[in-house]
């Protein structure tokens, strides 16, 4: 059952990672990023339930936006 849990959480982050990076056309590093800046910014949560990453709202993903939190997340990891 944990195994089964785990194997979502881990499609949930891929998927969202992905999902980041078709719509915001941003690389893989960025993706990655901008992901972990919207979790812990409470902006994205995970459902561990259903393994999948869902934003408060979609105007988080908008290209501008997923751009804009690149340069965010970028600033923020380098303090």
């Amino acid at each position: 059952m944990l195994e089964a849990m785990f194997t979502r959480i881990e499609n949930a982050h891929e998927g969202f990672t992905e999902t980041l990076m078709h719509w915001g056309g941003i690389s893989k590093a960025d993706a990655l990023k901008v992901k972990s800046f919207y979790l812990k910014n409470k902006i994205a949560k995970l459902d561990t339930g259903i393994g999948r990453i869902s934003v408060k709202h979609g105007v988080y993903l908008e290209k501008s936006v997923i751009k804009d939190a690149v340069t965010m997340a970028w600033k923020e990891a380098a303090k």
